[in-house]
């Protein structure tokens, strides 16, 4: 366990690219204010209707993003860096949920992280140890630290 307040934080592309809650927050209103623009290409009643649909999500998506995006920074700058052992990990849809056990001051806790298919992050959850940083305040929200920064 080593206190981490020079450990080096995620920028929000990182966090964008790798956070199932980013990539949802940014990706969900950029796609659907794509598919509006193509529809009124074409002159398509629907066209409006998603307009308006991707921007609400737009409202709520950004700050969502920011939100996660300060989140997971804080987590860095201020975390305990602890090992956590994968005990399973579930695929669907280019993501898979990655459960893992870690202990902290003597107790032992669980977690899970969603993580979004590539090489790296496949190579990254198939040991059977990674470095996890951990709230040390809230010792049962922690992230695997290494999926930030490949």
């Amino acid at each position: 366990m080593k206190n981490s307040p020079s450990l080096k934080t995620p920028g929000i592309t990182a966090i964008i690219i790798r956070d199932s809650i980013g990539v949802t927050a940014f990706w969900t209103p950029v796609t659907l204010l794509a598919m509006s623009l193509f529809l009124s290409f074409f002159e398509e009643e629907d066209a409006e209707v998603l307009f308006y649909t991707a921007l609400v999500s737009f409202i709520v998506g950004i700050p969502a993003v920011l939100w996660r995006s300060q989140y997971i920074r804080n987590l860095f700058a201020n975390g305990v860096e602890v090992t956590g052992f994968i005990e399973s990990k579930s695929s669907y849809k280019g993501k898979s949920r990655v459960r893992f056990t870690y202990e902290y001051l003597g107790q032992k806790y669980s977690g899970e992280n969603i993580v979004i298919h590539t090489k790296m992050t496949m190579a990254l959850i198939s040991l059977p140890a990674v470095t996890l940083v951990i709230d040390q305040h809230e010792p049962k929200h922690a992230l695997i630290r290494d999926l930030y920064f490949l």
